[in-house]
């Protein structure tokens, strides 16, 4: 009996990694299900192969032509572009920050919004290019600019690297620098470096829609012009006269009188304007489909004949979804290259990142500071306050906070607080209800200097609780205050009452009231 012996796989220590697991084993060089020639990648976009040609991208401009087609594009691109995007240190040290600070400052130099529309050209044609222009800033090197460049002009090799066609370089290329082109790149799968845009899916809802309407123009003619029939008589027979007919009836449709024989009859083929409706519903049926494989959803560009509120919002739920995945892919792009590449190029190890800032953390972030004000708020109404105000600020809320000077606060306490009107008699105001309108002008006029002595009895209070008086002590710091207060003021106060009280009565007797 032969002794079989099962050999196990001994763990491989992390210092003695095989090379053959490092290494990329199904690379595109071993792809059987692609073409390479002359070490450059095939076009793997079937519809571009068949239509126009593997660098021809002239027939995806014609789709985005249509006009809801575009305005599907465009509300997508818009969807990030929209957004305020940040730069984020790798940590909370200082050099990381300070790195993270001249990304910024050099990002809010470009014109990244533009820069970002022409990169998400890469959603309808699969990839996009852009050209950096770096220049010497003292002792930085930054972006001068950043230019877009036409597909048609590149193709990629079998590492994914882009090289540039020219006239001395039709077939292969020319090779490319290092840290110069930027290539963004939608649903680029396996071995396709040249991705596979929208435009692929959206060619045929273009077309046959523009066919639809070519039908729907010629229906509609023909419903406003109908079109001639001209009968011969009987013993009329000949090609020659069938000529001079139909040239006659051509003329009618051009300057609307003829002439013909004895005994011709001209009637008019008129079209059912009924059949209108079947190339309206193919032509909106074709744009519900386009606003799918663009939006993923119909309702936010499409009213259907029926729907709710709570329906919209799932579909609008479904567009701000792709709108994250938009945001996710070309800050990765971002990342990648020009991010990574202004980091290598300035000696920055600690690279920070690029990300856009979505509306639901925007929205989040804005309840959270909400409510921490409301604590905030509550717990200074009972008295307590933190014991660095301004530094507590800056760490919940960020940024710096400085107090404004001569600041309006509010008053002590409110003792007119608003309630929920009702119907009832005790809420009718009526017009003669002069002394009523008189006390509330004068509680207005008297509230800052009611506020100045509430704020200076609090002061003394506290004073008196802080050197160690009891209430018995505060009680008698009260009574001679009392006869300290400045009544001026309210003696002031009073007085323009009265010949307010006065006035008001002389003109209501003038009135007859």
């Amino acid at each position: 009996m032969t002794n079989i012996t099962e050999q196990k796989d001994q763990p491989t220590s992390k210092k003695n990694l095989k090379t053959a697991i490092k290494q990329e084993v199904a690379s595109a060089v071993k792809d059987i299900t692609i073409n390479i020639f002359n070490g450059l990648l095939e076009h793997q976009d079937e519809t571009l192969a068949a239509r126009g040609g593997q660098r021809s991208y002239k027939i995806y401009e014609e789709v985005e032509r249509d006009t809801h087609i575009y305005a599907v594009l465009q509300k997508r691109k818009q969807a990030v572009i929209a957004r305020e995007w940040v730069i984020k240190p790798l940590s909370d040290n200082a050099n990381d920050k300070a790195s993270a600070e001249f990304i910024d400052e050099q990002f809010k130099k470009l014109k990244l919004d533009e820069i970002c529309r022409q990169l998400l050209d890469a959603t309808l044609k699969g990839f996009s290019v852009a050209e950096i222009m770096w220049k010497r800033d003292g002792n930085n090197i930054v972006v001068d600019q950043i230019k877009s460049r036409n597909q048609e002009r590149f193709v990629f090799d079998v590492d994914w690297q882009p090289r540039l066609l020219t006239l001395s370089h039709l077939l292969k290329g020319e090779e490319l620098p290092k840290r110069k082109f930027m290539v963004h790149r939608f649903d680029a799968k396996d071995s396709n470096a040249y991705g596979l845009g929208l435009g692929s899916r959206l060619f045929w809802p273009a077309l046959f829609k523009r066919k639809g309407i070519a039908y729907w123009l010629t229906h509609a003619s023909k419903y406003a012009s109908p079109t001639p029939v001209g009968e011969l008589g009987p013993n009329v027979t000949s090609p020659e006269d069938q000529r001079k007919l139909l040239e006659s009836l051509v003329n009618m449709t051009l300057s609307g009188a003829i002439v013909v024989p004895d005994g011709t009859k001209i009637t008019a083929l008129e079209g059912q304007k009924s059949g209108s409706d079947t190339y309206q519903d193919l032509c909106r049926f074709m744009d519900e489909q386009a606003s799918t494989c663009v939006l993923g959803e119909t309702l936010t560009t499409n009213v259907g004949k029926s729907g709710s509120r709570a329906l919209g919002d799932v579909h609008d739920g479904v567009r701000c979804e792709l709108a994250d995945m938009d945001c996710d892919l070309l800050a990765a792009t971002i990342n990648e290259t020009l991010l990574a590449w202004m980091c290598e190029l300035n000696g920055i190890v600690a690279k920070p990142t690029f990300s856009w800032v979505s509306p639901e953390d925007e929205k989040a972030k804005i309840e959270l500071n909400k409510s921490k004000a409301e604590f905030f708020g509550k717990m200074k109404e009972n008295g307590y306050e933190p014991e660095l105000p301004e530094q507590h600020f800056e760490v919940i809320f960020g940024n710096k906070w400085r107090k404004v000077e001569g600041a309006a606060l509010p008053p002590f306490s409110d003792k007119k607080q608003k309630k929920p009107f009702s119907f009832s008699q005790d809420n009718i105001i009526t017009p003669n209800d002069k002394a009523d309108e008189i006390v509330n002008q004068l509680e207005q006029f008297n509230a800052a200097s009611e506020n100045i002595m509430i704020d200076h009895l609090k002061d003394l209070v506290d004073t008196t609780l802080k050197n160690g008086g009891d209430l018995v002590d505060v009680r008698d710091q009260l009574i001679d205050q009392f006869g300290q207060i400045d009544v001026e003021p309210m003696a002031e106060i009073m007085g323009q009452a009265l010949i307010l009280a006065e006035l008001q009565g002389r003109h209501d007797v003038n009135e007859g009231e």
